[in-house]
Protein backbone atom coordinates (compact mmCIF):
# COMPACT_ATOMS: atom_id res chain seq x y z
CA UNK A 1 0.00 0.00 0.00
CA UNK A 2 3.07 2.26 0.91
CA UNK A 3 4.68 1.29 -2.73
CA UNK A 4 1.58 2.58 -4.33
CA UNK A 5 0.91 5.49 -3.01
CA UNK A 6 4.45 6.99 -2.96
CA UNK A 7 4.51 5.97 -7.06
CA UNK A 8 2.07 8.40 -7.66
CA UNK A 9 4.60 11.86 -5.66
CA UNK A 10 6.45 13.00 -8.39
CA UNK A 11 9.06 15.34 -8.80
CA UNK A 12 7.01 18.57 -9.81
CA UNK A 13 4.81 17.72 -6.47
CA UNK A 14 8.31 17.67 -4.16
CA UNK A 15 10.09 20.60 -5.55
CA UNK A 16 11.09 23.62 -4.64
CA UNK A 17 10.74 26.78 -6.72
CA UNK A 18 12.71 29.40 -4.66
CA UNK A 19 16.09 28.65 -5.33
CA UNK A 20 19.33 30.16 -4.40
CA UNK A 21 21.46 30.15 -8.20
CA UNK A 22 25.23 30.57 -8.80
CA UNK A 23 27.16 32.07 -11.66
CA UNK A 24 30.17 30.23 -13.30
CA UNK A 25 32.23 33.33 -12.39
CA UNK A 26 31.48 33.07 -8.29
CA UNK A 27 34.54 32.56 -6.86
CA UNK A 28 35.48 29.41 -4.34
CA UNK A 29 35.09 32.06 -1.42
CA UNK A 30 31.94 33.70 -2.02
CA UNK A 31 30.08 30.39 -2.60
CA UNK A 32 31.86 28.79 1.10
CA UNK A 33 30.33 32.64 2.65
CA UNK A 34 26.43 31.56 0.79
CA UNK A 35 26.94 27.85 2.32
CA UNK A 36 27.67 29.07 5.81
CA UNK A 37 24.70 32.08 5.64
CA UNK A 38 22.37 29.68 3.95
CA UNK A 39 23.19 26.23 5.77
CA UNK A 40 22.97 24.87 2.56
CA UNK A 41 26.08 22.70 0.92
CA UNK A 42 25.11 22.00 -2.66
CA UNK A 43 23.65 24.71 -5.32
CA UNK A 44 23.06 24.81 -9.13
CA UNK A 45 25.04 26.56 -11.02
CA UNK A 46 23.09 28.76 -14.49
CA UNK A 47 24.66 30.78 -17.26
CA UNK A 48 22.32 32.59 -19.36
CA UNK A 49 19.01 30.95 -17.28
CA UNK A 50 20.31 27.80 -18.15
CA UNK A 51 21.38 24.52 -16.08
CA UNK A 52 25.51 24.14 -16.36
CA UNK A 53 26.64 22.63 -13.26
CA UNK A 54 26.34 21.68 -10.00
CA UNK A 55 29.15 22.58 -7.01
CA UNK A 56 28.84 21.37 -3.29
CA UNK A 57 31.14 21.33 -0.44
CA UNK A 58 32.62 18.00 -1.26
CA UNK A 59 33.77 19.21 -4.63
CA UNK A 60 35.42 22.28 -3.29
CA UNK A 61 37.24 20.31 -0.19
CA UNK A 62 38.57 17.78 -2.82
CA UNK A 63 40.16 20.44 -4.51
CA UNK A 64 41.80 22.03 -1.42
CA UNK A 65 44.75 22.77 -3.27
CA UNK A 66 42.98 25.32 -5.80
CA UNK A 67 43.04 29.48 -4.44
CA UNK A 68 39.68 30.38 -2.76
CA UNK A 69 39.67 33.43 -5.51
CA UNK A 70 39.17 30.75 -8.22
CA UNK A 71 35.87 30.69 -10.52
CA UNK A 72 33.30 27.65 -9.53
CA UNK A 73 33.22 26.98 -13.45
CA UNK A 74 36.59 24.73 -12.66
CA UNK A 75 35.06 23.38 -9.78
CA UNK A 76 31.52 22.09 -10.76
CA UNK A 77 30.25 19.22 -11.85
CA UNK A 78 27.90 18.00 -14.99
CA UNK A 79 24.62 18.38 -12.85
CA UNK A 80 21.88 15.17 -13.13
CA UNK A 81 18.64 15.94 -14.30
CA UNK A 82 15.37 14.85 -13.08
CA UNK A 83 11.91 16.34 -15.24
CA UNK A 84 8.35 17.02 -13.61
CA UNK A 85 7.21 13.26 -14.03
CA UNK A 86 9.89 11.44 -12.50
CA UNK A 87 8.27 9.87 -9.48
CA UNK A 88 9.74 9.56 -5.62
CA UNK A 89 11.51 6.26 -6.59
CA UNK A 90 13.46 7.77 -9.91
CA UNK A 91 14.37 10.52 -7.52
CA UNK A 92 15.74 8.63 -4.53
CA UNK A 93 17.57 6.00 -7.07
CA UNK A 94 19.48 9.27 -8.89
CA UNK A 95 20.56 10.40 -5.54
CA UNK A 96 22.22 7.26 -4.07
CA UNK A 97 23.96 6.77 -7.61
CA UNK A 98 25.53 10.67 -7.68
CA UNK A 99 25.67 10.84 -4.00
CA UNK A 100 23.85 14.48 -4.48
CA UNK A 101 21.20 15.46 -1.59
CA UNK A 102 19.20 18.14 -3.97
CA UNK A 103 18.63 17.56 -7.49
CA UNK A 104 17.49 20.00 -10.60
CA UNK A 105 14.57 19.41 -12.16
CA UNK A 106 14.59 21.02 -15.92
CA UNK A 107 13.30 21.57 -19.28
CA UNK A 108 15.11 22.29 -22.15
CA UNK A 109 17.98 22.76 -19.67
CA UNK A 110 15.68 25.88 -18.14
CA UNK A 111 15.77 25.23 -14.23
CA UNK A 112 12.28 24.79 -12.82
CA UNK A 113 13.27 24.32 -9.14
CA UNK A 114 15.26 21.87 -6.99
CA UNK A 115 13.92 18.14 -4.75
CA UNK A 116 15.67 17.88 -1.88
CA UNK A 117 16.54 15.09 0.81
CA UNK A 118 15.10 17.71 2.93
CA UNK A 119 11.43 17.01 0.53
CA UNK A 120 11.43 13.76 0.18
CA UNK A 121 11.86 13.12 4.18
CA UNK A 122 8.55 15.21 4.63
CA UNK A 123 6.79 12.03 3.08
CA UNK A 124 7.54 10.30 6.20
CA UNK A 125 5.55 12.47 8.27
CA UNK A 126 2.82 11.49 5.69
CA UNK A 127 2.78 7.90 5.57
CA UNK A 128 1.31 6.00 8.82
CA UNK A 129 3.33 2.92 8.02
CA UNK A 130 6.61 4.17 7.88
CA UNK A 131 6.13 7.13 10.34
CA UNK A 132 4.66 4.49 13.04
CA UNK A 133 8.58 2.87 12.87
CA UNK A 134 10.38 3.05 15.68
CA UNK A 135 13.42 4.78 15.20
CA UNK A 136 15.94 2.05 16.03
CA UNK A 137 14.89 0.23 13.19
CA UNK A 138 16.04 2.91 10.50
CA UNK A 139 18.75 4.45 12.52
CA UNK A 140 22.56 3.72 11.12
CA UNK A 141 24.10 2.09 14.79
CA UNK A 142 27.68 2.73 16.41
CA UNK A 143 27.99 6.12 14.87
CA UNK A 144 31.35 7.93 14.29
CA UNK A 145 32.18 10.15 16.93
CA UNK A 146 34.82 12.73 17.96
CA UNK A 147 36.61 13.86 21.14
CA UNK A 148 35.69 17.63 22.70
CA UNK A 149 39.37 18.13 23.03
CA UNK A 150 40.36 17.35 19.35
CA UNK A 151 41.15 18.95 16.47
CA UNK A 152 39.23 20.41 14.04
CA UNK A 153 41.08 18.94 11.39
CA UNK A 154 40.70 15.47 12.40
CA UNK A 155 37.05 16.05 12.39
CA UNK A 156 37.13 17.45 8.64
CA UNK A 157 39.39 14.59 7.79
CA UNK A 158 36.45 12.43 9.23
CA UNK A 159 33.80 14.21 7.44
CA UNK A 160 35.70 13.81 4.02
CA UNK A 161 36.56 9.80 4.61
CA UNK A 162 32.70 9.21 5.49
CA UNK A 163 31.40 11.48 3.22
CA UNK A 164 29.21 12.96 6.47
CA UNK A 165 29.09 16.43 6.94
CA UNK A 166 28.46 15.92 10.92
CA UNK A 167 30.32 13.97 13.82
CA UNK A 168 28.25 13.36 16.97
CA UNK A 169 31.17 14.94 19.92
CA UNK A 170 31.34 13.29 23.44
CA UNK A 171 32.87 14.30 26.43
CA UNK A 172 35.69 12.09 28.56
CA UNK A 173 32.65 9.81 29.80
CA UNK A 174 31.31 9.03 26.32
CA UNK A 175 28.37 11.51 27.08
CA UNK A 176 26.91 12.87 24.05
CA UNK A 177 28.23 16.64 24.33
CA UNK A 178 27.20 18.26 20.88
CA UNK A 179 28.37 18.42 17.25
CA UNK A 180 30.09 19.71 14.82
CA UNK A 181 29.38 19.60 11.34
CA UNK A 182 30.10 21.34 7.76
CA UNK A 183 28.38 23.92 8.94
CA UNK A 184 31.17 25.16 11.94
CA UNK A 185 33.93 24.65 9.14
CA UNK A 186 32.20 27.48 7.02
CA UNK A 187 31.73 29.78 9.39
CA UNK A 188 35.35 29.06 10.89
CA UNK A 189 36.76 29.67 7.25
CA UNK A 190 34.17 32.74 6.40
CA UNK A 191 35.93 34.36 9.76
CA UNK A 192 39.26 33.75 9.19
CA UNK A 193 39.83 34.15 5.38
CA UNK A 194 43.64 34.77 5.36
CA UNK A 195 44.49 31.17 7.23
CA UNK A 196 41.38 29.84 5.25
CA UNK A 197 43.04 30.54 2.00
CA UNK A 198 46.42 29.23 2.81
CA UNK A 199 44.92 25.72 3.92
CA UNK A 200 43.05 25.78 0.41
CA UNK A 201 46.24 26.18 -1.12
CA UNK A 202 48.18 23.35 0.97
CA UNK A 203 49.72 25.39 3.42
CA UNK A 204 51.77 23.19 5.89
CA UNK A 205 50.09 25.16 8.83
CA UNK A 206 46.31 24.96 8.38
CA UNK A 207 43.93 26.38 10.18
CA UNK A 208 42.94 24.04 13.57
CA UNK A 209 41.22 25.01 16.68
CA UNK A 210 39.70 22.38 19.54
CA UNK A 211 36.30 21.07 18.73
CA UNK A 212 34.57 22.36 21.45
CA UNK A 213 35.60 25.83 21.40
CA UNK A 214 33.08 25.77 17.94
CA UNK A 215 30.87 22.56 18.77
CA UNK A 216 27.22 23.57 18.88
CA UNK A 217 24.31 21.70 20.95
CA UNK A 218 23.28 18.50 19.18
CA UNK A 219 19.74 17.19 18.61
CA UNK A 220 19.03 13.47 19.76
CA UNK A 221 15.82 11.38 21.29
CA UNK A 222 16.05 7.87 21.94
CA UNK A 223 15.80 4.91 20.05
CA UNK A 224 11.93 4.13 21.16
CA UNK A 225 10.95 7.17 19.22
CA UNK A 226 8.92 6.49 16.23
CA UNK A 227 10.48 7.96 12.85
CA UNK A 228 7.49 10.43 12.14
CA UNK A 229 8.23 12.24 15.28
CA UNK A 230 12.13 12.07 14.39
CA UNK A 231 11.47 13.94 11.08
CA UNK A 232 9.29 16.55 12.76
CA UNK A 233 11.99 17.88 14.90
CA UNK A 234 14.70 17.32 12.07
CA UNK A 235 12.08 19.77 10.18
CA UNK A 236 11.32 22.13 13.39
CA UNK A 237 14.99 21.72 13.90
CA UNK A 238 16.07 22.71 10.29
CA UNK A 239 18.84 20.28 10.96
CA UNK A 240 19.50 17.00 8.54
CA UNK A 241 20.23 14.56 11.93
CA UNK A 242 18.87 13.24 14.88
CA UNK A 243 21.40 11.02 17.09
CA UNK A 244 19.93 8.29 18.86
CA UNK A 245 21.26 8.42 22.63
CA UNK A 246 20.93 5.90 25.02
CA UNK A 247 21.56 6.85 29.05
CA UNK A 248 23.37 10.08 27.38
CA UNK A 249 26.31 7.72 24.69
CA UNK A 250 25.44 8.61 21.27
CA UNK A 251 24.73 4.71 19.72
CA UNK A 252 23.23 5.94 16.30
CA UNK A 253 22.77 9.25 14.44
CA UNK A 254 19.14 8.76 11.94
CA UNK A 255 19.93 11.31 8.73
CA UNK A 256 17.69 12.44 5.89
CA UNK A 257 20.35 9.48 4.11
CA UNK A 258 18.42 6.75 6.02
CA UNK A 259 15.40 8.27 4.83
CA UNK A 260 16.18 8.05 1.29
CA UNK A 261 17.32 4.62 1.99
CA UNK A 262 14.05 3.24 3.40
CA UNK A 263 11.69 4.98 0.81
CA UNK A 264 14.02 3.72 -2.22
CA UNK A 265 13.72 -0.16 -0.35
CA UNK A 266 10.07 -0.30 -0.58
CA UNK A 267 9.94 -0.54 -3.83
CA UNK A 268 8.56 -3.55 -5.10
CA UNK A 269 11.05 -5.22 -7.33
CA UNK A 270 13.07 -8.63 -7.97
CA UNK A 271 16.02 -6.95 -8.47
CA UNK A 272 18.53 -5.20 -5.40
CA UNK A 273 19.94 -1.96 -5.64
CA UNK A 274 23.85 -1.99 -5.19
CA UNK A 275 25.95 0.94 -4.83
CA UNK A 276 29.35 1.00 -4.25
CA UNK A 277 31.49 4.41 -3.22
CA UNK A 278 34.61 5.22 -1.70
CA UNK A 279 36.75 3.80 -4.06
CA UNK A 280 38.32 6.05 -7.05
CA UNK A 281 41.76 4.28 -7.84
CA UNK A 282 40.40 0.97 -8.34
CA UNK A 283 39.75 -0.57 -11.73
CA UNK A 284 37.76 -1.98 -13.64
CA UNK A 285 38.80 -5.76 -12.48
CA UNK A 286 38.56 -4.82 -8.73
CA UNK A 287 35.14 -3.45 -9.06
CA UNK A 288 33.74 -6.42 -11.39
CA UNK A 289 34.91 -8.57 -8.78
CA UNK A 290 33.52 -7.08 -5.75
CA UNK A 291 29.73 -6.74 -8.18
CA UNK A 292 30.26 -10.65 -8.35
CA UNK A 293 30.90 -11.65 -4.73
CA UNK A 294 28.31 -9.30 -3.61
CA UNK A 295 25.58 -10.91 -6.33
CA UNK A 296 26.14 -14.23 -5.26
CA UNK A 297 26.12 -13.45 -1.74
CA UNK A 298 22.87 -11.72 -1.66
CA UNK A 299 21.34 -14.62 -3.67
CA UNK A 300 22.80 -16.57 -0.16
CA UNK A 301 20.84 -13.86 1.88
CA UNK A 302 17.59 -13.95 -0.20
CA UNK A 303 16.87 -17.56 1.54
CA UNK A 304 16.78 -16.05 4.97
CA UNK A 305 15.50 -12.26 4.27
CA UNK A 306 15.08 -10.44 0.92
CA UNK A 307 17.71 -7.77 0.37
CA UNK A 308 16.12 -4.49 -1.16
CA UNK A 309 19.51 -2.21 -1.16
CA UNK A 310 22.81 -3.05 -0.52
CA UNK A 311 25.21 0.12 -0.31
CA UNK A 312 28.86 -0.03 0.70
CA UNK A 313 30.95 2.62 1.42
CA UNK A 314 35.03 2.02 1.49
CA UNK A 315 37.91 4.47 2.94
CA UNK A 316 41.04 3.51 1.99
CA UNK A 317 43.51 4.44 4.90
CA UNK A 318 47.13 4.12 6.02
CA UNK A 319 47.80 2.22 8.52
CA UNK A 320 50.62 2.25 10.73
CA UNK A 321 53.15 0.54 8.88
CA UNK A 322 52.72 2.99 5.53
CA UNK A 323 50.15 0.54 3.56
CA UNK A 324 47.05 1.07 2.46
CA UNK A 325 44.24 -0.75 4.55
CA UNK A 326 40.34 -0.79 3.16
CA UNK A 327 37.60 -0.06 6.13
CA UNK A 328 34.12 -1.22 4.23
CA UNK A 329 30.74 0.31 6.01
CA UNK A 330 27.79 -1.73 4.36
CA UNK A 331 24.30 -1.39 4.48
CA UNK A 332 21.63 -3.52 4.09
CA UNK A 333 17.71 -3.32 3.52
CA UNK A 334 15.87 -6.26 3.49
CA UNK A 335 12.16 -7.14 4.06
CA UNK A 336 12.92 -7.83 7.52
CA UNK A 337 14.80 -4.17 8.26
CA UNK A 338 18.17 -2.30 8.31
CA UNK A 339 21.41 -4.50 8.48
CA UNK A 340 24.66 -2.66 9.11
CA UNK A 341 28.45 -4.24 9.41
CA UNK A 342 31.83 -2.79 9.05
CA UNK A 343 35.09 -4.67 8.08
CA UNK A 344 38.86 -3.83 7.52
CA UNK A 345 41.90 -5.34 5.93
CA UNK A 346 44.62 -4.81 3.86
CA UNK A 347 42.74 -7.11 0.51
CA UNK A 348 40.20 -5.18 -0.66
CA UNK A 349 38.00 -8.40 -1.23
CA UNK A 350 38.92 -9.72 1.65
CA UNK A 351 37.23 -6.86 3.57
CA UNK A 352 34.33 -7.12 1.52
CA UNK A 353 34.07 -11.19 2.37
CA UNK A 354 34.30 -10.44 6.02
CA UNK A 355 31.97 -7.97 5.65
CA UNK A 356 29.26 -10.34 3.95
CA UNK A 357 29.67 -12.94 6.63
CA UNK A 358 29.28 -10.67 9.12
CA UNK A 359 25.89 -9.48 7.71
CA UNK A 360 25.12 -13.51 7.09
CA UNK A 361 25.96 -14.49 10.61
CA UNK A 362 23.10 -11.56 11.79
CA UNK A 363 20.77 -12.57 9.42
CA UNK A 364 20.89 -15.98 10.66
CA UNK A 365 20.52 -15.16 14.18
CA UNK A 366 17.44 -13.02 13.17
CA UNK A 367 16.25 -15.71 11.31
CA UNK A 368 16.77 -18.63 14.14
CA UNK A 369 14.76 -16.27 16.89
CA UNK A 370 11.69 -15.54 14.50
CA UNK A 371 11.54 -19.20 13.88
CA UNK A 372 11.86 -19.64 17.43
CA UNK A 373 9.31 -17.23 18.18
Amino acid sequence: MVAIKLEKIKAKDLMSKDVIKLDPQDKIADVLGKMSKHKKYEFPVVKKKKLVGMIGYNHIMKRMHLPMVTHIEHVMTPPPRLNNDHNIYDITDLMLTTGFSILPVTKNDKLLGMVSKKDIGKIITQMEELAEKPVSSVMTPNPTIIGEKDHLNKAKSIMRKLDENFIPVVNEQGNLAGVVSHREVMKLMASRQTEAKKEMMGDTNPVDVVVDSIMRPAHSLTSDVKLGEAVKKMLDKDVSYMIVTEDKKPVGVITYQDLLELISSIRRTDQVYVQISGLHDEDSETYEAMYELIGKRLKTFTHLFKPKTFLLHASPVHSKGGDIDYELSIRMATERGMYYTKSEDWHLLKALDDGLDNLERQLKKDKDKLQEH
